[in-house]
Protein backbone atom coordinates (compact mmCIF):
# COMPACT_ATOMS: atom_id res chain seq x y z
CA UNK A 1 0.00 0.00 0.00
CA UNK A 2 1.45 3.33 -1.06
CA UNK A 3 1.14 6.40 1.15
CA UNK A 4 0.63 9.61 -0.83
CA UNK A 5 1.54 13.09 0.36
CA UNK A 6 -2.17 13.74 0.88
CA UNK A 7 -2.63 10.70 3.12
CA UNK A 8 0.51 11.54 5.08
CA UNK A 9 -0.77 15.06 5.66
CA UNK A 10 -4.16 13.70 6.71
CA UNK A 11 -2.49 11.40 9.23
CA UNK A 12 -0.47 14.30 10.63
CA UNK A 13 -3.58 16.47 10.82
CA UNK A 14 -5.43 13.75 12.74
CA UNK A 15 -2.51 13.50 15.14
CA UNK A 16 -2.63 17.28 15.53
CA UNK A 17 -6.31 17.33 16.43
CA UNK A 18 -5.89 14.50 18.93
CA UNK A 19 -2.94 16.31 20.55
CA UNK A 20 -4.77 19.61 20.57
CA UNK A 21 -7.84 18.12 22.22
CA UNK A 22 -5.65 16.44 24.84
CA UNK A 23 -4.10 19.81 25.66
CA UNK A 24 -7.48 21.52 25.90
CA UNK A 25 -8.84 18.76 28.14
CA UNK A 26 -5.77 19.06 30.36
CA UNK A 27 -6.53 22.73 31.10
CA UNK A 28 -8.60 21.55 34.07
CA UNK A 29 -5.68 19.67 35.59
CA UNK A 30 -3.93 21.45 38.43
CA UNK A 31 -0.46 20.82 36.99
CA UNK A 32 -1.22 23.08 34.03
CA UNK A 33 -3.42 25.67 35.67
CA UNK A 34 -0.49 27.74 36.91
CA UNK A 35 1.21 27.62 33.48
CA UNK A 36 -1.78 28.35 31.31
CA UNK A 37 0.01 30.94 29.19
CA UNK A 38 2.42 28.20 28.07
CA UNK A 39 -0.52 25.98 27.12
CA UNK A 40 -2.12 28.79 25.11
CA UNK A 41 1.13 29.34 23.21
CA UNK A 42 1.31 25.62 22.38
CA UNK A 43 -2.25 25.62 21.05
CA UNK A 44 -1.52 28.69 18.92
CA UNK A 45 1.60 27.02 17.53
CA UNK A 46 -0.30 23.82 16.69
CA UNK A 47 -3.06 25.80 14.98
CA UNK A 48 -0.50 27.75 12.97
CA UNK A 49 1.26 24.56 11.89
CA UNK A 50 -1.83 22.67 10.78
CA UNK A 51 -3.30 25.77 9.12
CA UNK A 52 -0.24 26.17 6.91
CA UNK A 53 -0.21 22.42 6.20
CA UNK A 54 -3.84 22.32 5.08
CA UNK A 55 -3.47 25.51 3.05
CA UNK A 56 -0.51 24.10 1.12
CA UNK A 57 -2.27 20.77 0.67
CA UNK A 58 -5.37 22.45 -0.76
CA UNK A 59 -3.26 24.70 -2.99
CA UNK A 60 -1.52 21.69 -4.48
CA UNK A 61 -4.61 19.57 -5.01
CA UNK A 62 -7.48 21.92 -5.79
CA UNK A 63 -7.83 25.10 -7.82
CA UNK A 64 -11.07 27.04 -7.63
CA UNK A 65 -11.63 30.16 -9.66
CA UNK A 66 -12.57 33.23 -7.65
CA UNK A 67 -14.62 34.48 -10.62
CA UNK A 68 -18.18 33.20 -10.78
CA UNK A 69 -19.15 31.52 -14.04
CA UNK A 70 -22.60 30.53 -15.23
CA UNK A 71 -23.57 26.91 -14.45
CA UNK A 72 -24.11 24.39 -17.23
CA UNK A 73 -27.23 25.37 -19.15
CA UNK A 74 -26.56 29.11 -18.91
CA UNK A 75 -28.80 29.80 -15.92
CA UNK A 76 -28.14 32.98 -14.04
CA UNK A 77 -26.51 32.44 -10.66
CA UNK A 78 -27.88 32.82 -7.19
CA UNK A 79 -26.21 35.17 -4.77
CA UNK A 80 -25.57 34.05 -1.20
CA UNK A 81 -25.48 37.02 1.18
CA UNK A 82 -23.86 36.19 4.51
CA UNK A 83 -23.90 38.18 7.68
CA UNK A 84 -20.38 38.34 9.11
CA UNK A 85 -20.19 38.31 12.93
CA UNK A 86 -21.43 35.05 14.47
CA UNK A 87 -22.46 33.75 11.05
CA UNK A 88 -19.27 33.38 9.00
CA UNK A 89 -17.25 33.86 12.18
CA UNK A 90 -17.42 31.68 15.27
CA UNK A 91 -17.38 34.66 17.59
CA UNK A 92 -17.92 38.41 17.32
CA UNK A 93 -15.01 40.03 15.44
CA UNK A 94 -16.32 43.59 15.79
CA UNK A 95 -16.68 43.28 19.57
CA UNK A 96 -13.29 41.60 19.88
CA UNK A 97 -11.60 44.60 18.29
CA UNK A 98 -13.75 47.58 19.26
CA UNK A 99 -15.43 46.55 22.52
CA UNK A 100 -13.19 43.95 24.09
CA UNK A 101 -14.79 43.98 27.55
CA UNK A 102 -18.17 43.26 25.99
CA UNK A 103 -16.64 40.45 23.94
CA UNK A 104 -15.09 38.94 27.08
CA UNK A 105 -18.45 38.96 28.84
CA UNK A 106 -20.51 37.61 25.96
CA UNK A 107 -18.23 35.46 23.86
CA UNK A 108 -15.09 34.34 25.69
CA UNK A 109 -15.58 30.67 26.55
CA UNK A 110 -15.93 30.46 30.30
CA UNK A 111 -14.86 27.44 32.30
CA UNK A 112 -16.16 27.62 35.89
CA UNK A 113 -13.68 24.95 37.00
CA UNK A 114 -10.74 27.21 36.20
CA UNK A 115 -9.30 29.40 38.89
CA UNK A 116 -9.47 33.21 38.45
CA UNK A 117 -5.74 33.64 37.94
CA UNK A 118 -5.26 31.54 34.77
CA UNK A 119 -8.57 32.79 33.36
CA UNK A 120 -7.31 36.35 33.80
CA UNK A 121 -4.13 35.31 32.00
CA UNK A 122 -6.23 34.37 28.97
CA UNK A 123 -8.07 37.69 29.14
CA UNK A 124 -4.86 39.70 29.41
CA UNK A 125 -3.23 37.87 26.50
CA UNK A 126 -6.27 38.27 24.27
CA UNK A 127 -6.64 41.94 25.21
CA UNK A 128 -3.12 42.53 23.89
CA UNK A 129 -4.14 40.86 20.62
CA UNK A 130 -7.30 42.93 20.36
CA UNK A 131 -5.47 46.20 21.10
CA UNK A 132 -2.75 45.42 18.57
CA UNK A 133 -5.23 44.56 15.84
CA UNK A 134 -7.23 47.71 16.46
CA UNK A 135 -4.11 49.84 16.07
CA UNK A 136 -3.00 47.79 13.07
CA UNK A 137 -6.30 48.39 11.27
CA UNK A 138 -6.52 52.06 12.25
CA UNK A 139 -2.95 52.98 11.35
CA UNK A 140 -3.05 51.18 8.00
CA UNK A 141 -6.26 52.76 6.77
CA UNK A 142 -4.36 54.39 3.88
CA UNK A 143 -1.89 51.62 3.21
CA UNK A 144 -1.70 50.19 -0.29
CA UNK A 145 -3.24 46.77 -0.86
CA UNK A 146 0.18 45.19 -1.37
CA UNK A 147 1.61 46.74 1.80
CA UNK A 148 -1.39 45.61 3.80
CA UNK A 149 -1.14 42.12 2.31
CA UNK A 150 2.50 41.77 3.30
CA UNK A 151 1.84 43.02 6.83
CA UNK A 152 -1.05 40.61 7.27
CA UNK A 153 1.17 37.76 6.05
CA UNK A 154 3.65 38.60 8.81
CA UNK A 155 0.85 38.41 11.38
CA UNK A 156 0.40 34.74 10.52
CA UNK A 157 3.76 33.98 12.12
CA UNK A 158 2.72 35.41 15.47
CA UNK A 159 0.44 34.27 18.33
CA UNK A 160 -2.02 36.89 17.06
CA UNK A 161 -2.92 34.60 14.19
CA UNK A 162 -3.50 31.66 16.52
CA UNK A 163 -5.69 33.75 18.82
CA UNK A 164 -7.91 34.96 15.98
CA UNK A 165 -8.04 31.50 14.38
CA UNK A 166 -9.03 29.85 17.67
CA UNK A 167 -11.35 32.37 19.30
CA UNK A 168 -12.90 34.21 16.35
CA UNK A 169 -12.88 31.60 13.58
CA UNK A 170 -13.40 28.52 15.74
CA UNK A 171 -10.20 26.71 14.81
CA UNK A 172 -8.45 25.40 11.72
CA UNK A 173 -11.01 22.77 10.83
CA UNK A 174 -13.95 25.20 10.90
CA UNK A 175 -11.97 27.74 8.86
CA UNK A 176 -11.26 25.09 6.22
CA UNK A 177 -14.91 24.03 6.08
CA UNK A 178 -16.07 27.66 5.64
CA UNK A 179 -13.45 28.22 2.93
CA UNK A 180 -14.46 25.08 1.04
CA UNK A 181 -18.14 26.03 1.38
CA UNK A 182 -17.56 29.42 -0.23
CA UNK A 183 -15.34 27.93 -2.93
CA UNK A 184 -18.04 25.34 -3.69
CA UNK A 185 -20.69 28.03 -4.16
CA UNK A 186 -18.39 30.00 -6.48
CA UNK A 187 -17.35 26.91 -8.43
CA UNK A 188 -21.04 26.22 -9.10
CA UNK A 189 -21.45 29.65 -10.67
CA UNK A 190 -22.98 31.55 -7.78
CA UNK A 191 -21.80 34.71 -6.06
CA UNK A 192 -20.98 35.20 -2.42
CA UNK A 193 -21.35 38.50 -0.58
CA UNK A 194 -21.00 39.77 2.97
CA UNK A 195 -23.49 42.19 4.52
CA UNK A 196 -22.51 43.57 7.91
CA UNK A 197 -23.19 46.45 10.25
CA UNK A 198 -19.48 46.46 11.04
CA UNK A 199 -16.56 48.12 9.26
CA UNK A 200 -15.35 47.05 5.87
CA UNK A 201 -11.69 47.50 6.77
CA UNK A 202 -12.01 45.14 9.74
CA UNK A 203 -13.63 42.48 7.56
CA UNK A 204 -11.02 42.80 4.80
CA UNK A 205 -8.21 42.29 7.31
CA UNK A 206 -9.95 39.26 8.81
CA UNK A 207 -10.59 37.59 5.45
CA UNK A 208 -6.97 38.14 4.41
CA UNK A 209 -5.64 36.88 7.73
CA UNK A 210 -7.79 33.72 7.54
CA UNK A 211 -7.11 33.26 3.79
CA UNK A 212 -10.83 33.22 2.96
CA UNK A 213 -11.37 33.84 -0.75
CA UNK A 214 -14.26 34.01 -3.20
CA UNK A 215 -16.15 36.97 -1.66
CA UNK A 216 -17.29 39.22 -4.52
CA UNK A 217 -18.98 41.97 -2.47
CA UNK A 218 -18.60 43.41 1.03
CA UNK A 219 -21.42 45.68 2.12
CA UNK A 220 -20.39 47.32 5.38
CA UNK A 221 -19.53 50.71 6.80
CA UNK A 222 -16.64 51.98 4.69
CA UNK A 223 -14.11 54.78 4.36
CA UNK A 224 -13.73 54.44 8.09
CA UNK A 225 -11.75 57.23 9.80
CA UNK A 226 -10.18 56.54 13.18
CA UNK A 227 -9.63 59.04 15.98
CA UNK A 228 -7.58 57.67 18.90
CA UNK A 229 -8.19 54.20 17.46
CA UNK A 230 -11.96 54.73 17.69
CA UNK A 231 -13.86 54.30 14.41
CA UNK A 232 -16.16 57.00 13.10
CA UNK A 233 -19.09 55.53 11.19
CA UNK A 234 -19.73 56.31 7.56
CA UNK A 235 -22.97 55.86 5.66
CA UNK A 236 -23.58 52.53 3.95
CA UNK A 237 -26.46 50.59 2.44
CA UNK A 238 -28.22 48.69 5.21
CA UNK A 239 -28.82 44.97 4.78
CA UNK A 240 -32.50 45.08 3.95
CA UNK A 241 -32.03 47.76 1.26
CA UNK A 242 -29.09 45.85 -0.20
CA UNK A 243 -31.12 42.67 -0.54
CA UNK A 244 -34.11 44.52 -1.97
CA UNK A 245 -31.81 46.09 -4.58
CA UNK A 246 -30.46 42.63 -5.45
CA UNK A 247 -34.04 41.47 -6.03
CA UNK A 248 -34.95 44.24 -8.46
CA UNK A 249 -36.53 43.05 -11.70
CA UNK A 250 -33.41 43.75 -13.78
CA UNK A 251 -31.21 41.80 -11.36
CA UNK A 252 -29.25 38.94 -12.89
CA UNK A 253 -29.80 36.72 -9.83
CA UNK A 254 -32.50 34.07 -9.89
CA UNK A 255 -32.51 33.86 -6.09
CA UNK A 256 -31.08 35.85 -3.21
CA UNK A 257 -30.19 33.53 -0.34
CA UNK A 258 -29.70 35.43 2.91
CA UNK A 259 -27.92 33.78 5.86
CA UNK A 260 -27.86 35.66 9.18
CA UNK A 261 -27.88 34.64 12.83
CA UNK A 262 -29.98 37.73 13.59
CA UNK A 263 -33.45 37.77 11.93
CA UNK A 264 -33.93 41.55 12.37
CA UNK A 265 -33.36 42.46 8.73
CA UNK A 266 -35.25 39.40 7.50
CA UNK A 267 -38.33 40.49 9.45
CA UNK A 268 -38.07 43.94 7.88
CA UNK A 269 -37.73 42.44 4.41
CA UNK A 270 -40.96 40.50 4.79
CA UNK A 271 -42.79 43.85 5.01
CA UNK A 272 -40.73 45.51 2.23
CA UNK A 273 -40.74 42.93 -0.57
CA UNK A 274 -43.57 42.52 -3.03
CA UNK A 275 -45.03 39.14 -3.98
CA UNK A 276 -42.80 38.69 -7.00
CA UNK A 277 -39.65 39.57 -5.06
CA UNK A 278 -40.57 37.14 -2.29
CA UNK A 279 -40.58 34.27 -4.78
CA UNK A 280 -36.88 34.92 -5.38
CA UNK A 281 -35.88 35.48 -1.76
CA UNK A 282 -34.91 32.84 0.80
CA UNK A 283 -33.71 33.26 4.37
CA UNK A 284 -31.73 30.72 6.37
CA UNK A 285 -32.21 31.20 10.10
CA UNK A 286 -33.10 29.53 13.38
CA UNK A 287 -36.75 30.56 13.72
CA UNK A 288 -39.62 29.29 11.60
CA UNK A 289 -41.37 31.83 9.42
CA UNK A 290 -42.14 32.96 5.88
CA UNK A 291 -39.47 32.32 3.22
CA UNK A 292 -37.32 30.64 5.87
CA UNK A 293 -35.28 27.45 5.81
CA UNK A 294 -34.78 26.59 9.48
CA UNK A 295 -31.16 25.97 10.45
CA UNK A 296 -29.31 25.83 13.76
CA UNK A 297 -28.00 29.40 13.68
CA UNK A 298 -28.79 31.13 16.95
CA UNK A 299 -28.36 34.89 17.43
CA UNK A 300 -24.84 35.65 18.68
CA UNK A 301 -24.13 31.94 18.76
CA UNK A 302 -21.19 30.08 17.24
CA UNK A 303 -21.93 30.75 13.58
CA UNK A 304 -22.18 28.30 10.70
CA UNK A 305 -21.57 24.67 11.59
CA UNK A 306 -20.88 21.75 9.27
CA UNK A 307 -24.49 20.59 9.72
CA UNK A 308 -25.85 24.02 8.78
CA UNK A 309 -23.64 24.16 5.69
CA UNK A 310 -24.80 20.68 4.68
CA UNK A 311 -28.42 21.87 4.86
CA UNK A 312 -27.75 24.96 2.71
CA UNK A 313 -25.92 22.97 0.03
CA UNK A 314 -28.56 20.25 -0.04
CA UNK A 315 -31.39 22.79 -0.27
CA UNK A 316 -29.70 24.33 -3.32
CA UNK A 317 -28.84 20.99 -4.97
CA UNK A 318 -25.10 21.68 -4.80
CA UNK A 319 -22.59 18.87 -4.43
CA UNK A 320 -21.12 18.91 -0.94
CA UNK A 321 -17.30 19.04 -1.00
CA UNK A 322 -16.87 20.19 2.60
CA UNK A 323 -16.30 16.67 3.95
CA UNK A 324 -12.78 16.83 2.49
CA UNK A 325 -12.10 19.90 4.60
CA UNK A 326 -12.80 17.86 7.73
CA UNK A 327 -9.69 15.74 7.15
Amino acid sequence: MFCTSTSISNILINVFYESRENIIRSLNRSVLVTHLHVTITLIYSFDLYVSNMVYMLNANNQTVSSTATLPVGGQHPKIFVFDFDCTLTYSHWYSFIHNYDNWTTQFLPQNPSQKPKPEQTIVNNLRKVSTYLLKFIAHNSRASAQTLKSKIARLRNTPIYGAVLTYIMGGTQRRNVINTFIETLVKNGHEVAIASRGYQKDIVVFLALMRIKGISKINAQHDCVYENNVPIARKYTNKEDLIKNLLMSQSKYTTVCYIDDDPTEHNKLLTMLNEKELTRYKYYGAKEGSNTIVIDLETNGSGLTKEVIDTILEDNNIENLTNKAML
